[in-house]
């Protein structure tokens, strides 16, 4: 359907009755890829932590996981996923150190842990931000298509204040959002808060 806005034809968004809308039954959502329905294809999620906590190890830890069709901490993948890690914080060294530490830990059959990498597909990017951050994951989920995206930091891709409704909205909605939805992954963002106070810091 299409209506007229300020001259120009716009498409609108399916319009549906409460009613008609359909419950999909447990072990048969298409869209599900974290269970039951935690995370599904155009969702997203935020992973939050202190800096220096070690987020980056368990994103890294969780797509491996993820890509093994095993569970991260009780969140079960619907099956094997494939997933892009674009990333701006740690160089190829630091990456592979990562990588070995969750191999190392997890003790995986060489057979599975082969397959699990070859899943994992990762990506340093420390330039763009908003429509060019947007821009550039389209592209390259065009030619490398995924079932999940973790993005690690938010801080390196918001382009503005990470506290700020004003700019951190647009970011989310109006420009990560298209692209989640027209490449029909699910989307997780790591994102770090500032250190408890500590000593004398607590009493200011």
């Amino acid at each position: 359907r299409q209506a007229e806005e300020r001259g120009s034809l716009v498409k609108l968004p399916d319009v549906k009755a409460l009613g008609a809308l359909q419950r999909p039954l447990p072990g048969h959502d298409p869209n599900e890829l974290i269970k039951n329905r935690y995370l599904c294809r155009g969702g997203s999620l935020l992973l939050v932590g202190p800096t220096g906590v070690g987020k980056s190890s368990l994103s890294t830890q969780a797509a491996v996981l993820w890509a093994a069709g095993q569970p991260f901490f009780g969140l079960v993948p619907t099956g094997p996923l494939r997933v892009l890690i674009i990333q701006a914080e740690n160089d190829e060294g630091d990456l592979a150190e990562m990588r070995d530490g969750v191999i190392a830990w997890l003790g995986l059959p060489p057979a599975a842990q082969a397959e699990a990498l070859g899943r994992v597909l990762v990506v340093t990017e420390d330039s763009k931000t908003r429509e060019g951050f947007a821009a550039l994951l389209d592209q390259i989920l065009a030619q490398y298509p995924c079932d999940l995206v973790i993005a690690d930091p938010a801080f390196a891709y918001i382009g503005g204040d990470a506290s700020s409704q004003r700019d951190v909205s647009p970011f989310l909605r109006n420009m990560l959002n298209p692209v989640i939805h027209r490449h029909h992954v699910g989307f997780v963002l790591v994102h770090h808060v500032n250190k408890p106070p500590q000593g004398e810091q607590k009493g200011q």
